[in-house]
């Protein structure tokens, strides 16, 4: 039986000192112990559409430390120049004869196997249109979303319907480890935030096949970035590993003396803390009672939603997004 090695969402980062180091060596730690040669990247390797020059040097540093593995790389949305669905990603920079870039939707075959690889598209009905014509023997690749992916996510933030998906498929794009009958979701390789460490993530995919089968399993990755959340009075039971980039948020309630510049150098020399994140929590007895009666339409400024949706990629449109914004205005 043949195999390849399926690596999640990476969305390599310098946020934190050292942090991008862990992404880096937590991935390539996890791909040489499984001595497997043929890699699929799914896409979002970078977290920026246009990475510096440090995170370029530490993704190329990554692959040429995979030596005698062939590798291929999807294009995430986070990969792209751009939301025109033109291909133009920074991931043709690492192009070469064993290293292959798929900036747009492309059939291999693979150790005798008919593959598709679909990167990510914004018109989702390129990809839907697509699996129209794969036969259901193919072995697909994609970095999408689709309707019920993620939970509090409506179903309108997606066209994509379970549906739609034809053969066996291994995607990107969602963070959490996953499975719904044709569709795997092998997850990122680590939590990319405080959000992810609530989320079944921390994986990679091991795909095994020949002409006539196929069998996805996961294995567990052990270093790399970690989140936790405590409040203040729950520290004595951290329990972190020395193996990961630990980074804690520690909530302080807004009347709290704990907060004293000794309070992070205390948590950093007592745990294998690499990064501290203090949050003060306001309680709700402390809001004056004239503001008491303050409701969402005083609050939401349209303008603050118009330089939020000119930062972010959203899974939605932002006709959608402001549909949203009318609807609770009107209702408040």
């Amino acid at each position: 039986m043949n195999k390849i090695l399926i690596v999640g969402d990476n969305h390599f980062i310098d946020k934190y000192e050292g942090f991008l180091e862990s992404q880096i060596e937590a991935t390539k730690k996890a791909i040489l112990d499984t001595g497997i040669a043929e890699i699929v990247f799914l896409g979002d390797v970078s977290d920026s559409r246009k990475p510096k020059p440090n995170i370029l040097l530490a993704i190329k540093d990554l692959l040429d430390s995979l030596k005698g593995c062939k590798i291929h790389i999807l294009r995430g949305n986070h990969d792209s120049n751009d939301k025109s669905d033109d291909g133009v990603t920074y991931l043709k920079l690492f192009e070469s004869r064993r290293v292959k870039i798929y900036n747009h939707i492309k059939d291999v075959k693979i150790q005798g196997r008919n593959f598709s690889f679909i990167p990510h598209y914004e018109n989702e009905e390129v990809i839907i249109k697509k699996y129209t014509m794969l036969p259901p023997e193919t072995i697909a690749f994609g970095h999408f979303g689709y309707i019920g992916c993620i939970n509090g996510v409506p179903d309108y933030a997606f066209s994509i319907s379970p549906r739609d998906i034809s053969c066996f498929s291994i995607i990107g794009h969602i963070h959490r480890n996953n499975r719904s009958g044709l569709i795997n979701v092998v997850g990122t390789p680590y939590p990319i935030g405080f959000y992810d460490s609530e989320l079944n993530c921390g994986t990679l995919g091991v795909l095994t096949f020949d002409e006539s089968h196929e069998e996805l399993d996961f294995i567990d990755i052990n270093g790399g970035p970690r989140f936790v959340t405590k409040h203040s009075s729950q520290l004595q039971d951290l329990k972190l590993s020395e193996n990961t980039y630990n980074v804690v948020r520690v909530l302080l309630d807004s009347d709290s003396d704990k907060y004293t510049p000794d309070l992070i150098k205390e948590l950093i020399s007592k745990y294998p803390i690499k990064w501290v994140d203090i949050r003060v929590v306001p309680k709700v007895d402390s809001i004056p009672k004239e503001q008491s009666g303050i409701s969402i339409k005083q609050i939401m400024d349209k303008s603050i939603l118009d330089q939020y949706l000119e930062k972010v990629d959203l899974p939605f449109s932002r006709e959608d997004l402001m549909k949203v914004y009318t609807y609770i205005k009107n209702e408040n």
